[in-house]
């Protein structure tokens, strides 16, 4: 689901089975795969050199693909509708239900 994301030199993209596919930006090949065996609620979302993502159980998703590591996967509550969306460079929107949209500070999780 959604629009592909760019961080670093990866490229990502959503399948409908909650897998994230990461190509080599300069090449095309495909670098690997994730699997998060959760849908998502949307698009997953580039942001310097990480991607997150947000699954439709409320969980959000950080990963470093240069680094093959994974940042954050925390509940965040309830159920997401829609993907995550930058405010600016260190706020993340999400909603985690019906009613209200949270605002995550990044530099908190990233370390800046």
């Amino acid at each position: 689901p959604g629009n592909p994301a760019r961080a670093g030199g990866f490229a990502a993209v959503a399948d409908s089975r909650g897998r994230i596919l990461l190509f080599d930006v300069a090449t095309g090949s495909m670098r690997g795969q994730i699997a998060l065996d959760r849908a998502l609620a949307g698009s997953v979302l580039g942001h310097g050199n990480h991607l997150i993502a947000l699954t439709k159980d409320g969980r959000l998703w950080i990963y470093d693909p240069a680094k093959e590591r994974e940042i954050c996967h925390a509940s965040l509550g309830g159920s997401a509708r829609f993907p995550p969306a930058l405010l600016d460079r260190s706020r993340l929107a999400v909603s985690v239900d019906r009613e209200s949209i949270t605002v995550i500070e990044l530099g908190s999780i990233l370390g800046n």
